[in-house]
């Protein structure tokens, strides 16, 4: 049965918007606060001497506007977590949302899961935490071991598929977005499912909808056509260099840094001659040697980065001085068939921290003569 905690509160983490519990145990929320000195419980529940106690077999309701406005995560603090609720006979307290639910007689469990996020940008490397919660029949945190899955496959990867839940509701899993720019048919709406790693083909519960939505272009290829090298670019006045130049004499690739799985670049950087004594230099990279660059758009870039995507260009010693952030596309990316790069085309927009209204933007073209 699919329900919904239908109470929420601000330092809290995100709530169940949409729970499958197991053996058909039906549930409903009360929060335990107090407003002037009384308990106040949820649909389903009531006060009985200090208590939220189940009043009957009614399912619980949702009420869209007391849904979460943001998609943060909130205090999971040991503080807020283990702090104790009044709950009753007939209900069990959540321990990682932290209210009462109204449970079955008839069940003896309840499994519940959910996403940080609920909207993932479907680029192929963003990932969101993975939550999920057990609850065994003396009230006490499950700690077994639980597989993750997806619905409708193709939308994504979650890695490891398998985690042991955890008082706090941790796991040791993160959704992977898939890559919306290469497969378009794998943008919108997913779900996570989970089940007991005991009976893997029982899903146990799923998590409310995370849309996966594709990433907005990066500038405009069209000053790099096929068919040879290209490099155009185009910088607004506030940036140290403004102006249009375009490839005048020769271009060149260097791969920076291979992934080790696949030996397919991780960064490259490429030169442009633009003028006798004018050479551009454009690096980019996914920010890790582990992650081959693939055609998608990489966000929020940072120069020298480790753990994100990396970009910076520069003409000659020309360059921003104290850093720049900016983002790249990777529109075509082919290799000869004894390593290296055959042809690439991207895409590139770039801002100086000291001028972050001004832009340049640009694209090139690789072809390996």
């Amino acid at each position: 049965m699919t329900i919904a905690v239908s109470r929420y509160r601000a330092s809290l983490p995100i709530g169940f918007i949409s729970i499958v519990f197991s053996s058909g145990i039906v549930a409903s929320g009360c929060d335990g606060d107090e407003v002037n000195g009384e308990l106040q419980c949820g649909p389903g529940t009531f006060v009985d001497a200090g208590q939220c106690v189940s009043e009957g077999d009614e399912d619980a309701s949702v009420d869209a506007a007391l849904l979460p406005a943001d998609s943060s995560i909130g205090d999971t603090s040991p503080a807020v977590i283990d702090s104790a609720l009044p709950c009753g006979p007939g209900t069990l307290e959540d321990p990682v949302s932290k209210v009462c639910l109204r449970v079955d007689a008839e069940s003896s469990s309840y499994y519940a899961v959910r996403a940080a996020s609920i909207g993932l940008k479907a680029n192929g490397y963003a990932t969101i935490p993975i939550f999920g919660v057990g609850v065994l029949a003396d009230g006490t945190p499950s700690e077994e071991e639980v597989v993750f899955g997806l619905f409708p496959p193709g939308r994504g990867t979650v890695f490891p598929s398998t985690s042991k839940l955890t008082k706090l509701g941790q796991t040791d899993s993160i959704l992977v977005a898939c890559n919306g720019v290469l497969s378009p048919s794998c943008l919108g709406n997913v779900v996570i499912t989970m089940a007991r790693a005991s009976e893997p083909a029982k899903v146990v519960a799923t998590s409310s909808v995370v849309a996966l939505f594709a990433p907005a272009p990066v500038a405009s290829l069209a000053n790099c056509p096929p068919g040879a090298p290209r490099f155009w670019i185009e910088s607004d006045p506030g940036q140290p260099f403004s102006g249009t130049e375009t490839l005048t004499t020769y271009a060149s690739l260097l791969q920076k840094d291979l992934a080790p799985s696949s030996g397919l670049a991780a960064g490259i950087e490429f030169r442009a001659q633009v003028a006798p004594n004018a050479i551009w230099y454009v690096t980019m990279g996914t920010g890790t040697s582990l992650a081959a660059l693939q055609r998608t758009v990489y966000d929020e870039t940072t120069y020298y980065a480790t753990k994100s995507p990396e970009f910076e260009a520069h003409r000659g010693s020309v360059s921003c001085s104290n850093g720049s952030t900016g983002r790249f596309q990777v529109h075509e990316l082919t290799y000869l068939t004894g390593g290296g790069v055959k042809e690439m085309a991207a895409t590139f927009e770039q801002q100086c921290v000291k001028t972050p209204t001004a832009t340049t933007r640009g694209c090139f073209r690789y072809v390996y003569q």
